[in-house]
């Protein structure tokens, strides 16, 4: 057909196709979408598993394997929302190294495995400066994130704290969330070293 033909003829030029990217706003070059693409089927067959066994919320998840993440947080501050019988626009975002920092929490946090750190390196006490050898991407160890009531303090004090974009890929061009973590130097220091969070290496 002439779809597929010019399905073709856009594959051929190293482009995703549009009928691809309405499906799934993946990596620009047809080999790297592919790849997500497959990525992501297989992780989520273990997201069913685990559904099935009712024990998804449980266990460490790791956003990388999802289509959209951004439907996973959406669907933690509906359910925040309702356990608080609160409006979800009055619930923010936030974070902890620690699951005990939300023990007042509305729900219990989510453990987040397998984001990727730029820019610094992240130690027990805080964001901590990368040295210059350092890898371009650092894994970062276990969060827990929670939907929180706006007015709540935050687990770290914003003297001792940053707010990070997480990016859902190293084009840093688009976002999914801020999260502010703990830090010894000034935001500043943080800012100047591009420090951010990154759901995926893709590029």
């Amino acid at each position: 057909t002439a779809s597929t033909q010019a399905d073709g003829a856009t594959l051929l030029a190293l482009t995703v196709p549009s009928a691809w990217a309405d499906l799934w706003e993946g990596p620009p070059e047809p080999a790297a979408w592919i790849r997500a693409a497959v990525a992501r089927t297989v992780g989520l067959a273990g997201w069913w598993q685990r559904i099935e066994q009712d024990a998804l919320l449980g266990s460490p998840l790791v956003l990388a394997e999802l289509l959209s993440p951004s439907n996973l947080l959406n669907a933690l501050r509906q359910q925040t929302a309702r356990a608080a019988k609160c409006s979800i626009d009055s619930l923010r975002l936030s974070c902890a190294l620690e699951a005990a920092a939300f023990r007042d929490a509305p729900a219990p946090p989510v453990q987040v495995h397998s984001l990727l750190l730029q820019g610094a390196l992240m130690s027990p006490s805080g964001l901590s400066e990368a040295p210059p050898d350092a890898p371009f991407l650092n894994l970062m160890p276990p969060l827990f994130v929670a939907w929180i009531p706006a007015n709540s303090p935050d687990p770290y004090p914003a003297e001792r704290s940053v707010s990070l974009t997480v990016y859902l890929d190293t084009e840093r061009e688009r976002t999914l969330a801020e999260l502010i973590l703990p830090c010894a130097a000034t935001q500043t220091a943080w800012i100047q070293a591009g420090a951010a969070l990154f759901v995926s290496g893709e590029h």
